[in-house]
C-alpha cells in the first residue's frame, strides 16, 4: 500500500484489516478510474463498491459517479434493476430522485395505488410529497366522504400539513359554518380559527360573520366598543 502512494497507514491499519482493504481491491477501484484515499477505500469496501456495481450503473446511464455516490447507491439499494423499474414510470428520473424515492418508498407500486384512487400521472416529486405527508388512498377516501371529491394533489398535501379533516369540520359545524371550501378550511387552520374563537366573535356582537370576516378579525383583532378581545 505504501508503494502505491498511501500515507498514514499506521493510523488506519486496524480498519483496513478489519474490512479487508487489499491492494487488489484498491487496484480494482483504480482500474475503474478512481483514485481513492484510505477513507474512501474503507467505505467502498464496507458497502461493496466494486466493478459489478460500477459497470451495472454505467449500463443504465449513470457514468462518472463519485465513490461517495456509489456508496449512497449501495446504502439505498439503487441497483440497475431498481433504476429500470422506476424509469418505467418516470423516464427522466434523476439519481437523487431515485435515492429519495427509496427513502420515502415512493415506488411504482405506490404510484399504482394512487392511480387507482384517482390520481394517475403523479410526478415523482408529488409521490414523495404524498409519502412524506401520509397522503394515502385511505386518506383520499376520507376526504371524499367529507365532500371533497376533486382535490388537487397539492391541496391534499396542504390538507395534511394543516391537519384539515373531520375533527375541524365538526368543530366549525357546531357554530353554523358548514360547506366551507378547501381554501377556507386551510385559512382557518393557518389563522387558528375554531369554535372557541368564533364564540369570542359572537360575544363581541357579531352573530354570524363570513369566513373572510373571521380571518380579518383574527388578523386585525375583534373590537367591541373600545375593548379588544
Amino acid at each position: 500500500m505504501k508503494q502505491m502512494g498511501f500515507k498514514g497507514l499506521e493510523d488506519k491499519a486496524l480498519a483496513l484489516t478489519m474490512v479487508d482493504v487489499t491492494t487488489a481491491y484498491v487496484q480494482e477501484l483504480q482500474s475503474l478510474g478512481y483514485k481513492p484515499d484510505l477513507d474512501h477505500a474503507i467505505s467502498g469496501r464496507i458497502f461493496k463498491v466494486n466493478r459489478e456495481q460500477v459497470e451495472g450503473l454505467r449500463a443504465v446511464g449513470f457514468t462518472g459517479l463519485s465513490l461517495d455516490k456509489l456508496v449512497e447507491c449501495r446504502i439505498f439499494e439503487v441497483t440497475p434493476e431498481y433504476v429500470k423499474a422506476m424509469r418505467a414510470k418516470s423516464p427522466n428520473i434523476t439519481l437523487d430522485q431515485l435515492v429519495e424515492a427509496h427513502i420515502f418508498k415512493a415506488t411504482p407500486e405506490f404510484a399504482d395505488e394512487m392511480a387507482k384512487a384517482g390520481y394517475p400521472n403523479l410526478t415523482q416529486e408529488q409521490l414523495v410529497a404524498f409519502r412524506i405527508h401520509n397522503v394515502t388512498p385511505t386518506y383520499v377516501k376520507e376526504m371524499r366522504e367529507l365532500g371533497f371529491k376533486d382535490l388537487t394533489a397539492d391541496k391534499l398535501v396542504e390538507f395534511r400539513i394543516f391537519n384539515v379533516g373531520a375533527e375541524q369540520i365538526q368543530d366549525l359545524s357546531k357554530e353554523g359554518y358548514k360547506d366551507l371550501t378547501a381554501d377556507q378550511l386551510v385559512a382557518f387552520r393557518i389563522h387558528k380559527i375554531d369554535s372557541a374563537f368564533i364564540e369570542k366573535v359572537k360575544k363581541a356582537g357579531y352573530s354570524h360573520p363570513s369566513p373572510d370576516q373571521l380571518v380579518e378579525f383574527k388578523i386585525m383583532g375583534i373590537h367591541k366598543a373600545e375593548t379588544d378581545i
